[in-house]
Parts: C-alpha cells; sequence; structure tokens
C-alpha cells in the first residue's frame, strides 16, 4: 500500500501557516500564530481517528443523548526539542487524555543521534495508544530515526502513528512511503523542489 498523504486544506489553517512561515512576522505574533497551528493540526489529524462514545441519560420526560471521548482513547504526542516548543505549547489543552513526549535528535558527522538525556517518550507504550508526531518541517534523516527508533526500540506498529507538520518535500514522501508504507502523513504544503524547501524551510531548523 502507497503512503497516505492528507493536504490540509482549510482556508483558516493554510492563512496561519502562511503567517508562521513568514520570516518577516514580529516574534510574539508568530509564537501566537504557531500555538494555533499546532492545534488545528492536531484537530485535522485526529478528526477521523478518534473515537466517540454516545451517553444517554434518562430524565423524566426524555432521553438525553452526549457524546465524549472513548475511555480507551489515549495518545502520545511527540516533537523534537529544539524546533517545535511553542508548536506543542497548548496542545493537551484539546486531549485530555494526551501526553506530551519530548525528544532531542540531532545529526552528528552525518549520522542522526538521539540523546538520552532529553528523550521523554515512555519506555513502555501500550498497543492500544496513539502516537502523533507533529513538526513544522519534516527533515528525512530526522523522521527516519524517530520512526525506526519506535518501531524497533519501543515495538509500536504503523497503524499507531500519523504525522502532522506544517510543510514536507516531494523526496521525504518519497522515501517514507517506501521505507513505512500504511503510514499516514497531514501537511498543509508539499514542496517539490528541494532546494527551495532546504533554503525557506529547512534551513530555520535546529538539529544540533
Amino acid at each position: 500500500m502507497q503512503l497516505n498523504v492528507y493536504i490540509i486544506s482549510h482556508p483558516l489553517i493554510k492563512q496561519i501557516a502562511s503567517i508562521t512561515n513568514n520570516e518577516n512576522i514580529i516574534s510574539c505574533i508568530k509564537e501566537k500564530n504557531t500555538q494555533q497551528l499546532g492545534l488545528l493540526l492536531i484537530y485535522e489529524t485526529i478528526r477521523k481517528w478518534l473515537v466517540i462514545q454516545s451517553l444517554y441519560i434518562k430524565k423524566l420526560h426524555l432521553i438525553k443523548e452526549i457524546d465524549i471521548i472513548h475511555k480507551t482513547e489515549s495518545y502520545i504526542i511527540i516533537t523534537n526539542i529544539p524546533n517545535n516548543q511553542s508548536l506543542v505549547s497548548e496542545i493537551t489543552t484539546l486531549l485530555p487524555n494526551s501526553q506530551l513526549s519530548l525528544i532531542h535528535i540531532y545529526e552528528e558527522e552525518g549520522k542522526w543521534q538521539i540523546n538520552n538525556k532529553c528523550n521523554f517518550i515512555p519506555n513502555i507504550i501500550e498497543k492500544y495508544k496513539k502516537i502523533i508526531i507533529i513538526e513544522k518541517y519534516l527533515q528525512t534523516g530526522y523522521i527516519t530515526k524517530l520512526l525506526d527508533y519506535l518501531l524497533s526500540e519501543k515495538n509500536v506498529r504503523i497503524s499507531q502513528i500519523r504525522i502532522t507538520c506544517i510543510a514536507c518535500q516531494t523526496l521525504t514522501l518519497e522515501i517514507l512511503g517506501a521505507k513505512y508504507p500504511h503510514l499516514n502523513i497531514y501537511t498543509t504544503k508539499i514542496i517539490e523542489n528541494q532546494k527551495v524547501y532546504n533554503k525557506y524551510f529547512l534551513s530555520r531548523l535546529n538539529f544540533k
């Protein structure tokens, strides 16, 4: 099966993403927009994944229906510490039964490493847990290192994982599709030109 890529096309999300991508915006405005964007990206990612349970409350002359999040719903939100703290700062307010797990993955001498002192991913991840990896911009080496770690070290199934990001490049999607079929990715923008992506997006990230 091919990689499942979903383009988030809601006008409000695209507008906020455009502001976040603009380097000329005042930092405090960009910070607030990034927080809002993080919430909206998570919403779009879980919209059809979230399990809702209906409760029926019987009153004297009527029955009232209430929809609540199913008690088994539980999420782990994973992101790289140096680049995305503002993106995830408000996410746990949207998902009550969620855990924010930060990790630091960096590149050294052409190899991707995990900083074990800054790895807050749980030692045991239950099979019912749903994992969302949220990033501003996908970097191929980083995301493959993280996925390999989750699959081999944490014994997570690919069906438990979804990735959401502001932007990614075609090359990254091709590599992920070949290595991790069945993976679901949500993004507002796909950049075909690798040089453009590296210059205007990846250059803002810190992988040291």
